[in-house]
């Protein structure tokens, strides 16, 4: 089960790189809400935002899976870097995903970012 979610996540990071809104949405839950350093943005307003721009380059690195009857919490780092509206950035970031598997499909309810460390950086 646990190569089956990072598979998930994997497929999903790709999505994103290839600026897709139509597939990004499809591995997130109605209720999906991202939780970052600005605050909360819910899925409509994160489809459209990635409608609007350019997403880098995304590197996942040192995932923890852990499991819940139907749920799975995917913690790890993650590194991109890119073009945001014509200004180049790179961010390093903790993230943890929470998953919900139903009907044999899992999808991402809620997705949490934290800066981290640049002492900490790989």
């Amino acid at each position: 089960m646990k190569e089956e979610l990072l598979l998930f996540a994997s497929r999903w990071d790709r999505a994103m790189e290839r600026n897709d809104p139509a597939e990004i949405a499809s591995f997130m839950h109605q209720d999906w809400i991202c939780i970052g350093s600005t605050g909360p943005t819910n899925r409509e307003d994160f489809i459209a935002m990635i409608s609007s721009g350019d997403l880098p380059e995304m590197t996942t690195v040192e995932p923890r899976v852990k499991f819940y009857d139907n749920t799975g919490i995917l913690t790890s780092r993650g590194i991109s870097a890119g073009t945001w509206k014509g200004e180049p950035f790179r961010l390093d970031e903790w993230q943890t995903s929470v998953f919900l598997k139903e009907d044999d499909k899992w999808s991402c309810v809620i997705t949490m970012l934290t800066s981290a460390s640049e002492s900490a950086a790989t």
